[in-house]
């Protein structure tokens, strides 16, 4: 549509400046447009950014779950006690939230370090090797999960910005169409 009012010729050249559709106002349409397509690239490459960030936390928290499950289970075997139990976490369920996730590991690697079950888990050959393997990877996995909580937000403000963007673009489009057909109407005579 902007190419086509570039290109045309007199009389409708002057008819357009006198319904404002000037040069200026056709520029500033077309930076309009050309941000709306930088906007729509910027809202994929941060979905894209989302979505690898997902992926990557989800890797890291499965891997986890191998370990502190075996670990649990492991630790079932020596640990027969219900306080100590309660203590370890055994008996409860994974939480599926991250965020509880990672405080519930982080409890449960913190109290095999303490006696007795430090004594108790060594029977099993669970050392402090292990549960600073797992310690490690737990801090990993949280600054996996603010990365994919950064990213979302990114995600978020990218869909925003280039719904705010086509807002303006769809408003000016109309006062252009709008112009236009006051043109056509009041010049009937032009093709």
């Amino acid at each position: 549509m902007l190419d086509g009012l570039d290109a045309v010729d007199e009389p409708m050249s002057t008819y357009m400046l006198e319904f404002k559709i000037s040069p200026t106002f056709r520029a500033e349409l077309a930076t309009q447009l050309g941000e709306c397509h930088t906007l729509v690239g910027t809202r994929r490459q941060s979905m894209a950014n989302e979505m690898a960030a997902v992926r990557q936390l989800q890797v890291q928290r499965e891997e986890l779950d191998v370990l502190t499950s075996t670990l649990r289970q492991l630790a079932r075997t020596v640990i027969h006690d219900p306080a100590a139990r309660r203590a370890l976490a055994l008996d409860i369920r994974i939480p599926r939230k991250t965020r509880l996730y990672i405080d519930l590991t982080r409890e449960f690697v913190n109290a095999c370090r303490q006696e007795p079950y430090a004594t108790l888990l060594a029977t099993v050959q669970i050392d402090a090797d292990q549960l600073d393997d797992i310690e490690a990877r737990v801090g990993v996995l949280e600054m996996l999960y603010e990365a994919r909580k950064r990213a979302g937000s990114a995600a978020v403000q990218a869909t925003t910005a280039r719904d705010e963007g086509f807002h303006i673009l769809q408003q000016m489009v109309r006062l252009l169409t709008l112009r236009m057909n006051a043109l056509l109407r009041t010049h009937p005579e032009l093709p």
